[in-house]
């Protein structure tokens, strides 16, 4: 979300395959005091953009997001966008 604000990035689709997660976040109130700070920074910084969907897609069809960290996983440098 910091990269996207930082890239003046307006609109943004945030898939997650962690289905408890998205209905957390979705969510008014989180019922793990451990997750809210974190929740919490994540609903901030979403305000900071125009128009945002967070969304759960399966993993099985989140095929170029697990190439990606995968290939991330392997290489030399620090950062990387693609």
């Amino acid at each position: 979300l910091i990269l996207a604000i930082q890239l003046g990035i307006n609109q943004l689709e945030v898939e997650l395959d962690a289905k408890v997660i998205v209905e957390l976040f979705n969510g008014v109130e989180c019922p793990n005091r451990s997750y809210s700070p974190l929740l919490n920074d994540c609903r901030s910084l979403i305000t900071r953009l125009v128009q945002v969907r967070v969304g759960h897609v399966f993993r099985e069809t989140n095929q170029c997001t697990d190439f990606l960290v995968k290939r991330g996983c392997s290489m030399m440098e620090n950062f990387v966008v693609f």
